[in-house]
Parts: C-alpha cells; structure tokens; sequence
C-alpha cells in the first residue's frame, strides 16, 4: 500500500511538470498598457511557444468586456511553433484603472486554459464622475424626491460647451440649460429622481458637447421602486 502510494505521488508530480511543460510564455500573466488617454484603441499581443510533444489546436479565445480580440491567422501550432494572438484594448467609456481578462482554451483536454490579464490607467481632459447612477430601492410616494450629482470636469485647455440636454425619463428632473466650462474649473448636475410609479426603471440622461472625441455623452441611471 505505501509503495502504490508513493508512486501515485510521483505520477502527478510528474504530470505537474508536464503540464508546466506545455506552454512557455513570453509575455507576462499581467499585461501592463500604461498611461492612456480615453478614447484610443491601443493594440498588444499574447506570446507563447508550444513546448508540447504534439500539436497545440487552439478552441477558441474569449475577450473580457472592453477588449477586442483581432482574427487569429491560424489555430493549430507544431511543437516548439511560436503563437501570437493580437488584441485590442478599446477605452472609450472607462476612467481610472482598467484590468480586463483574455482566456484562451485548447481543444487538448490536458492543456489547462490560459487567462492573460490586461490592464491599463486611463485618463481624460473631459471626465463625468460618476458614469452612472443607482438610486437605492424604495417605495412608490409622488410626494418624494431623491437627489443625486454628476460632476463634469475640463481639465482640457480650452472651454468645452454643452447643449441639449435631457432625460429619456419624465420621473428624473434636472438643470437643461446650455452651459460652457472653461479650462480647469467643472459643472455639477443635481440629479433629482420622483419615484412616481412603480416599476424598475433603466434611464437615460443625455447631452452634446463640442470636445473632440465626445460629441454625445449618455449617463444611464437605474432605480426599483416598490409599490
């Protein structure tokens, strides 16, 4: 018994380094973008060789939300064949810090799928905080309201102008004058939420800017009220 155990040990030792063995990577596990400024499509790409035995197939490749995965020029790799898989990482609508995942999988059942993670910090001149709005659960009062705040900020070097602006939704009021924010000061938009009716409500406030890159920003706002 403790000889079959022992040998039971050393077979998946053994099948641990041949697993190690399958793939050599050349591109780190966290795939570090930098600094970028929102709005761009910033291309890189995952590297690896097939260090099995026997060809490598690859299943297929599955994007996190945000990144954008180019077509792959083939699918099956010889031993010691090198594999390039290009990715896009698309910023438009992310601030602050981004990490998105990549996972590739094999048709080899032995060949443990591959998660690379991708990440970068993305700045603006022009920045909504938040860029959404949840107002927490709450019954149904006409007599009521909620408020909340948006703040718009230009850090850019020349004045940005907004215009038209709206929600998609009669329960959600808010200031639609035209506005310009000069470099470096901002606009905070009080949000005021009536819960009216019930329902669970998806709302859309909307408005136009002249600032190159975001000619329509759409902040969405979520809600449930109760009866």
């Amino acid at each position: 018994m403790r000889y079959l155990k022992s040998l039971g040990f050393v077979f998946l030792i053994a099948s641990t380094r041949l697993f190690a063995q399958q793939i050599v990577l050349l591109s780190p596990k966290i795939i570090e973008l930098g600094d970028i400024e929102e709005g761009r499509i910033v291309k890189s790409s995952i590297r690896f060789i097939n260090k099995a035995s026997e060809n490598l197939t690859i299943k297929k490749v599955v994007p996190g939300c945000g990144c954008t995965v180019a077509a792959i020029d083939k699918y099956e790799y010889a031993p010691d064949d090198t594999v390039v898989i290009p990715f896009y990482l698309k910023t438009k609508g992310y601030q602050g810090f981004v990490r998105k995942p990549i996972t590739i999988e094999y048709e080899q059942k032995r060949t443990r799928e591959l998660e690379i993670l991708v990440q970068a910090r993305i700045h603006s001149d022009f920045e909504i905080s938040p860029n959404y709005l949840t107002f927490p659960k709450m019954k149904q009062n006409p007599e009521k309201t909620y408020t909340q705040y948006i703040t718009i900020r230009n850090t850019s070097k020349n004045p940005v102008k907004l215009w038209d602006i709206s929600a998609s939704n009669d329960l959600i009021e808010l200031d639609t004058s035209s506005e310009t924010i000069p470099p470096g000061r901002e606009k905070v938009v009080e949000v005021t939420f009536c819960p009216r009716r019930p329902g669970r409500e998806s709302i859309l406030i909307s408005m136009r800017t002249d600032y190159q890159g975001k000619p329509k920003i759409t902040i969405p706002i979520y809600v449930y009220i109760e009866e």
